[in-house]
């Protein structure tokens, strides 16, 4: 929701009011002479924007631990495939390796980082 001040040209506020988008309420300046301003209330801000913490768990690292893994699975699958039977590049092999090790980390953690998917956390 976006919060809006229509000024006329002596800069005198001649209508208020609030619009579901930007361009909503950018359009509401349609008489000459007319300009939008946007009001940022901190309390309608912070109400539109408040999400109550949640708690990291091993299982959120868990999913992000097979998220990163999927990158490297078709070189496992490859590898199992009795046409192909190409082995495992090295450095997927450790790819995967220091991804287990850091899920591994991040779940010993106490608490977990809520930004536990950024990846210095990954490397």
């Amino acid at each position: 929701m976006f919060i809006y001040e229509v000024l006329n040209g002596n800069g005198d506020v001649v209508r208020n009011g609030q619009a579901s988008s930007l361009d909503l309420a950018e359009m509401q300046a349609f008489n000459p002479g007319e300009t939008v301003r946007l009001v940022l209330n901190a309390d309608a801000f912070d109400m539109m924007f408040e999400r109550p913490a949640v708690a990291i768990t091993v299982d959120d690292v868990g999913r992000e631990q097979r998220r990163r893994l999927s990158y490297t699975d078709g070189y496992l699958i490859r590898a199992m495939d009795d046409g192909d039977g190409r082995p495992v590049p090295e450095w997927a092999a450790q790819q995967r390796k220091a991804i287990r090790e850091a899920a591994k980390r991040l779940e010993g953690m106490n608490p977990i980082p809520p930004d536990y998917r950024d990846e210095r956390y990954w490397i």
